[in-house]
């Protein structure tokens, strides 16, 4: 059900947007992870720790170009989505990784008034 927040989808656009030319991927749900330079993972299983850990190290993975490695997690607020990224995040974190959380408001950008 976290996969098909539709609240997602416009966060998911604007970080594809933010990274036209690199290479992005989303992930959904289980997936053989190619190189890639962009990661964006809208649904993890309970939170698995595992899971997250391997995406996360196969996206970070020196690139032959040099390039930098993003990898995004793009999370509904006030559901059970909200649960399993904190206990991912904690995992993360525990491991060393540096953990940065912004809001989709952030990524979209300011919204223009609507005009009835």
């Amino acid at each position: 059900m976290a996969a098909t927040a539709r609240t997602k989808l416009p966060v998911v656009k604007a970080l594809v947007d933010r990274h036209k030319g690199d290479q992005v991927l989303v992930i959904g749900g289980y997936i053989d992870l190619p190189e890639a330079a962009v990661a964006i993972q809208v649904s993890g299983t309970f939170g698995s720790r595992q899971e997250e850990a391997q995406r996360l190290g196969r996206v970070l993975r020196p690139k032959a170009d040099g390039r930098q490695a993003h990898f995004y997690t793009v999370v509904s607020r006030d559901t059970i989505d909200t649960e399993y990224a904190a206990h991912r995040q904690r995992f993360l974190a525990e491991q060393g990784y540096a953990y940065t959380i912004v809001d989709a408001d952030d990524v979209l950008g300011p919204k223009l008034p609507s005009v009835d």
